[in-house]
């Protein structure tokens, strides 16, 4: 027969082990929630002059709600964009002060966990 201090120990420790597992599951459900995971793709590209120049600062707005900025070197990454279908590809548009806006990109792929290309080239305003 077990003492009743023993049985309330064990109810305590199984309860805190569920805890634990419940508290774990979560935070693995939400770490790192910029790498691309599940039905997500990334898009990266470069943001050049006409002229060949690296465009810094530039904003990369993906499907009107996502966005990134180039760095200095004009790359950009885009993560976490939802995978697309033919009939509804992703929409990537480009401004940069001091440049004409180009047109938006408009049929831009995304593969869950792959990277697709999208670069464009500005001209002075």
């Amino acid at each position: 027969m077990s003492h009743p201090h023993t049985r309330r120990r064990s109810r305590m420790s199984l309860a805190a082990s569920f805890i634990a597992a419940v508290v774990a599951s979560a935070l693995s459900a939400c770490s790192n929630p910029a790498a691309p995971q599940g039905n997500y793709g990334t898009i990266t590209g470069k943001i050049m002059s006409n002229s060949g120049r690296p465009v810094a600062g530039a904003t990369i707005t993906v499907d009107y709600s996502i966005t990134a900025t180039s760095k200095a070197d004009g790359a950009y990454t885009v993560q976490t964009v939802p995978v697309t279908t033919p009939a509804a590809p992703a929409i990537v548009q480009v401004t940069a002060q001091g440049y004409q806006t180009p047109p938006p990109r408009s049929d831009v792929q995304v593969q869950s966990g792959a990277s697709v290309q999208v670069n464009f080239t500005l001209t002075p305003s």
